[in-house]
């Protein structure tokens, strides 16, 4: 379960969950048990009237046993660590479903908004936060969280690898800013 954690699709699943990501419905494996990942906190079930996320991977299949019961059929485990291929297979479906999200922001809005800057050609901060918040989006970004750094989220330090960038057109004009924003730097986090 350690690899899946770590993903940052599974952070991504846990901080948007069921009203952002668009969740399938509950599928049955090949074998005809229920298809359910390792980290799965939020019911998949049709027409389901539980709101919120559960406490761990057994409370959600209790959830569906008692909930849902007759509809679907839970393989029991033993116990014990996930394999290799449990965990890959999680971390698939959690890539998906975070691919799917983005493929649904950038076809909700087709044309990005341009990136804010100051007039010294380098990133506005303090818009780009504000910008992304009105958009939905999330800051600081699980990127800067895991980097350590989630006060230099959307800086001109972490365009590198701040996920909030690909929320933006880089290439695109924006008027730029009369304010000169003190760059937050890495010392400040």
């Amino acid at each position: 379960m350690a690899l899946v954690k770590k993903a940052e699709s599974y952070k991504s699943y846990l901080e948007l969950g069921p009203d952002k990501l668009n969740l399938p419905p509950f599928q049955s494996n090949e074998k005809g048990y229920l298809e359910i990942f390792l980290g799965e906190v939020f019911c998949r079930h049709p027409g389901c009237i539980k709101e919120g996320r559960f406490l761990s991977l057994n409370n959600l299949k209790k959830h569906v046993q008692t909930a849902h019961k007759g509809k679907y059929n839970i393989y029991a485990t033993e116990g014990g660590a996930p394999n290799h291929d449990e965990q890959a297979a999680a971390i698939n479906f959690y890539n998906t479903l975070y691919e799917e999200y983005v493929a649904t922001l950038k076809q909700d809005a087709p044309d990005l908004p341009a990136l804010p800057k100051r007039k010294d050609g380098k990133v506005h901060a303090t818009n780009m936060k504000k910008m992304v918040k009105e958009m939905g989006g999330v800051v600081p970004c699980s990127a800067c969280k895991d980097k350590k750094k989630p006060r230099g989220c959307c800086s001109e330090a972490a365009r590198t690898f701040c996920d909030n960038f690909d929320l933006f057109d880089e290439d695109g004009e924006e008027e730029e800013s009369d304010d000169e924003e003190e760059e937050e730097t890495d010392e400040e986090a």
